[in-house]
């Protein structure tokens, strides 16, 4: 079998013939493109019309990207700089827990005391204890009479009584009513401070440009 040999003669001045030189690579193409466009000569292209990769000469020009694909808000937050808070679902508020969630009930005392149901209750908010019994285990029931209407009683366990969700202590107003709600039986979220809101994990890298920073595209 009789070997070919080929010759490299044409590939021989490639490098000078596509600009190559020294890790600089620079478009031919596009630079001519650009001066027929100018109207004159290749030499006589502007340096903001050539593209160019890599590190060579001082005067060379590279393009920013940032041009190319401007930033979006982000996603999470869509520009915003803060997003809700995954401890208290932006409330700024978490619930009691353990002895501040209980209203203090006292057997020995309890009947005639006053209380408000927290949502109305057969039409009623008001209530006093008529009576009391025990249950058939060491549980203690109270018969709740509504203030504005004798007739209306029901059982209510002592243990639903101490719920500071369903029941407070004492005749309570709207307004009082709104207010326990949002404040008796709730402390301020640490994590947000009582806000409801959180920065965004895009303002953590550099809080000076919040909206435009991109997280995921």
């Amino acid at each position: 079998m009789i070997g070919h040999r080929v010759s490299c003669a044409p590939f021989v001045h490639a490098r000078e013939a596509f600009g190559i030189e020294k890790g600089r690579v620079v478009g031919v193409g596009v630079r001519a493109a650009a001066a027929a466009a100018a109207g004159g000569k290749e030499g006589e292209v502007s340096r903001s019309s050539e593209i160019s990769i890599g590190s060579g000469s001082s005067g060379e020009f590279v393009k920013s990207l940032a041009d190319l694909y401007p930033r979006l808000p982000c996603r999470h937050c869509k520009g915003l700089a803060e997003v809700s808070c995954d401890k208290c679902t932006g409330e700024g508020k978490l619930a009691k827990g353990g002895w501040h969630k209980k209203n203090p009930v006292d057997l020995d005392r309890i009947i005639g005391s006053k209380w408000t149901a927290m949502e109305s209750t057969f039409g009623w908010r008001h209530f006093r204890v008529h009576s009391k019994r025990r249950g058939s285990g060491k549980d203690w029931f109270v018969e709740m009479s509504a203030t504005c209407d004798e007739s209306t009683r029901f059982w209510v366990n002592v243990k639903n009584l101490k719920e500071r969700e369903r029941w407070s202590m004492g005749w309570l107003q709207k307004r009082e009513i709104i207010a326990d709600k949002d404040t008796a039986f709730k402390l301020s979220c640490k994590a947000c401070k009582g806000t409801g809101r959180l920065p965004c994990i895009c303002t953590l890298h550099n809080p000076e440009e919040l909206s435009l920073e991109i997280i995921e595209v």
